[in-house]
C-alpha cells in the first residue's frame, strides 16, 4: 500500500496576520526613514571632516616650515660655537704680538 501525504494550505486570515504584516511594513518604513536621516547627517559630517583634514594639512605645512626654521638656526648656532671656540684657542683673532692671550703686556 503507497501512503501518499498532502498538505493543506490555510487560507484564511487572521486579525494576528494582520497586526503582523502591518508591523513588518511599519517597521520597514521606520528603518528606511531613520537609514535616509543618517545618510543626511553623515554627508554634512564629511564635509565638517574635509574642512577638518584642510586646517589640519595646513598645521602641517606650518610645523613642517618651523622645523625648517628651526634646523637652519641651529646650523647657525653650530657655525658660530666653533668660531668662539677658534677665538678661544687664538684661531682666527687678530691681536697684538706683543700681547699675551690674557691681555696683558709682557
Amino acid at each position: 500500500m503507497i501512503a501518499t501525504s498532502s498538505v493543506v494550505i490555510d487560507y484564511t486570515i487572521s486579525v494576528g496576520n494582520i497586526i503582523e504584516i502591518i508591523s513588518i511594513i511599519g517597521g520597514g518604513l521606520g528603518v528606511f526613514l531613520t537609514l535616509k536621516n543618517n545618510v543626511a547627517n553623515l554627508k554634512d559630517d564629511v564635509a565638517v571632516m574635509q574642512k577638518e583634514v584642510k586646517k589640519f594639512g595646513e598645521v602641517l605645512i606650518g610645523m613642517a616650515r618651523f622645523d625648517e626654521r628651526f634646523s637652519n638656526l641651529d646650523k647657525r648656532v653650530t657655525v658660530h660655537d666653533r668660531k668662539i671656540d677658534e677665538i678661544q684657542h687664538g684661531d682666527g683673532f687678530v691681536r697684538n704680538p706683543r700681547t699675551r692671550l690674557d691681555g696683558e703686556y709682557p
